[in-house]
């Protein structure tokens, strides 16, 4: 060993140098006796070899192949540092030089502080030392690593020949940078060499299923599969044919939904068939381009290992036109499968409550009101109090994120996304997270369900509630028309009240009226006496005839006052406002119209709502809702 050394040495620090063709036959000479020697000793004569430092250029790789020696890989070690510096202080080492990328120190002036420089030398002194000090000095290489320098140089630019060759001869080159330790550089060298024998994911269009690629299928499991209890003869084959072709694919462990969005964020989102790869003869679809990127950077990450992978709680979504009995159904189905039930209007209308003291009524609602509802009568006992008014007040302080709530509920604007970010609380947030929840009324619009799609929250169905207008009217219409029939009696009777109120108080105003005159014309009646007794005359009986004549003028005066009082409160009386009601054929008919435009309105939207969802391969199924509420949760 010693020896070899000794050559080793004496060898480089002579000034010959091999040529690459002799390089090259003894290489290929090598070669061929281990050859030999497997053949004597029973091998295979084919054997593995590693050959250090060649091919460098294009001339050696040429040798090369002319003798035969050809490798299934190259492997490069790379100096990723700036400028190659690592590469650089690694030779200054080996020759015992000293870091030449470090700054050397002295005692200069201008390092002195600022005052000291400032009394020994003028203004113009210390600007100049400055900008003296500011500039950085060019760096120059020691002489023993200016040669070393050269060769490298002259060897990156001929492996970069040598790569566009080797990618033409189909050689794969394997990169692994150099700052990594030995034992590091070893394993990283394995792992890329192995990764020849390792599936690698591939594009594979998710439409392009081959022949014998499908699994067998038992038509009789698909209703509950599905989720669904068909009763249509032609729905159902139409099902299983649909459920047929999505079992006919080699779909991987999350079937037809993404594993990237499994993993990270436990939620089934439906992938794409345009971002379909194959791993492993099986085919996984993503729901963006990101995560398809993920899988294939590294696939077994996200796929099952020693077990099946675990699938996330149940979310549905429960929609359909109000009164389609959706909230009813939410709860019973979520108390039966152990989950969370959220209402999704009431869930908002709390949002606000704590400042309304009441929940916002609902446009809806408001609709079905008729145009000439009564206003409840106003007694001492009724009045709205002081505490009341400010709290009827303190909608002015809602922020604009409850008003934004108020008014969606009773003037049917949008959502902002303020507000639907909350709803992802029930994806990424415990408990709804790790439960599970039937959410009812969302979504609503096609804004929400976009919303939903682009923030990859997904529920695993979304169960329409099919009922006709008829089937809504039915529930509505006797109900707001009990209602109605309430408002008509109250109308009613506030109406005769009224009229009573007023007759009492123009009995009171006659009466008062009368007792005024009578007093009146009392007084008038005693003056009258008293005026004739203070003119006695002497014939007496004259004067009797005279007082008895005034008086009874006096009395038929009276009389005719008292009448006119009379027959101006009687006018007044008659000019009282007739009661004036909706009839009860009119108010069904307006009602029945109001329902069915609302109900259209909303299937409308529902249909938009529809179409978005299933263009993100949202599964959505309708339920029959006119029965019963335990026969449709069954």
């Amino acid at each position: 060993a010693k020896a070899g050394l000794e050559a080793r040495q004496n060898a480089l620090n002579t000034n010959l140098k091999a040529s690459s063709k002799m390089y090259v036959s003894a290489i290929a000479e090598v070669l061929s006796k281990l050859k030999q020697a497997r053949i004597e000793e029973g091998h295979a004569p084919e054997g593995g070899w590693i050959l250090d430092g060649i091919p460098c250029d294009l001339e050696q790789w040429g040798l090369l192949s002319d003798v035969g020696v050809l490798p299934e890989h190259v492997i490069c070690l790379t100096d990723s540092s700036e400028e190659g510096k690592l590469l650089m202080l690694r030779q200054a080492a080996l020759l015992g030089i000293p870091d030449p990328y470090q700054p050397t120190g002295g005692d200069d002036a201008s390092t002195a502080p600022a005052e000291v420089i400032g009394r020994e030398q003028s203004i113009e002194q210390i600007l100049a030392e400055k900008e003296k000090a500011d500039k950085t000095p060019e760096f120059v290489l020691p002489s023993a690593l200016e040669e070393f320098q050269e060769r490298r140089q002259e060897y990156d630019k001929n492996w970069k020949k040598l790569t566009a060759t080797l990618k033409g001869a189909n050689v794969p080159t394997i990169n692994v940078d150099c700052k990594l330790t030995t034992e590091a550089m070893r394993l990283e060298c394995m792992k890329q060499l192995e990764q020849v024998f390792c599936y690698k994911p591939y594009d594979y269009p998710s439409h392009a299923v081959e022949e014998g690629d499908s699994d067998p299928i038992d038509p009789q499991l698909l209703p509950a599969e599905l989720g669904i209890h068909q009763t249509n003869e032609s729905e159902l084959e139409e099902s299983i044919d649909e459920k047929s072709t999505l079992e006919a694919k080699p779909w991987g462990d999350t079937r037809q939904f993404c594993p990237v969005s499994l993993k990270r964020n436990n939620i089934l989102a439906p992938g794409k068939e345009e971002l379909g790869v194959r791993y492993k003869e099986r085919m996984y679809v993503f729901i963006s381009q990101e995560a398809k990127d993920d899988f294939n950077v590294s696939p077994d990450s996200f796929i099952a290992a020693d077990k099946p992978l675990q699938p996330p709680p149940v979310r549905v979504f429960l929609v359909g036109p109000r009164y389609s009995g959706k909230t009813t159904v939410g709860a019973k189905l979520a108390d039966k499968m152990g989950l969370f039930f959220i209402s999704f209007h009431e869930w908002i209308q709390e949002k606000v409550m704590h400042k309304l003291y009441q929940k916002p009524p609902l446009i809806d609602e408001e609709d079905l009101e008729p145009a000439d509802a009564p206003e409840p009568a106003e007694t001492a006992d009724e009045s709205i109090s002081e505490s009341k008014l400010e709290t009827k007040q303190s909608s002015d302080e809602l922020d604009a994120t409850e008003e934004n709530i108020r008014n969606n509920l009773t003037e049917r604007v949008s959502l902002s996304d303020e507000v639907l970010e909350w709803v992802k609380k029930f994806w990424l947030e415990d408990p709804f997270k790790s439960t599970g929840f039937v959410l009812e009324g969302f979504p609503r619009t096609n804004e929400e369900a976009q919303f939903l799609i682009n923030n990859g929250l997904f529920p695993d169905n979304i169960v329409m509630m099919s009922v006709s207008d008829d089937d809504v009217t039915n529930r509505i219409l006797p109900g707001k028309l009990e209602i109605f029939k309430r408002k008509q009696q109250k109308g009613k009777e506030q109406y005769e009240e009224k009229i009573k109120k007023k007759a009492e108080k123009l009995k009171r105003s006659i009466e008062e009226k009368e007792t005024a005159v009578r007093k009146e014309f009392s007084q008038r009646r005693e003056e009258l006496v008293k005026e004739h007794k203070a003119k006695k005359g002497t014939d007496e009986e004259t004067d009797e005839e005279d007082l008895q004549g005034e008086l009874d003028a006096l009395e038929e005066e009276l009389k005719e006052k008292l009448q006119e009082s009379r027959d101006d409160e009687e006018a007044a009386q008659s000019e009282t406002e007739e009661l004036e009601q909706e009839p009860f054929e009119d108010a069904t008919e307006r009602m029945r119209t109001a329902i069915i435009e609302r109900y259209e309105a909303e299937m409308d939207g529902y249909k938009d709502v529809e179409e978005t969802m299933s263009d993100a391969n949202v599964t959505w199924f309708s339920v029959e809702a006119s029965k019963k509420p335990h026969s449709v949760l069954r």
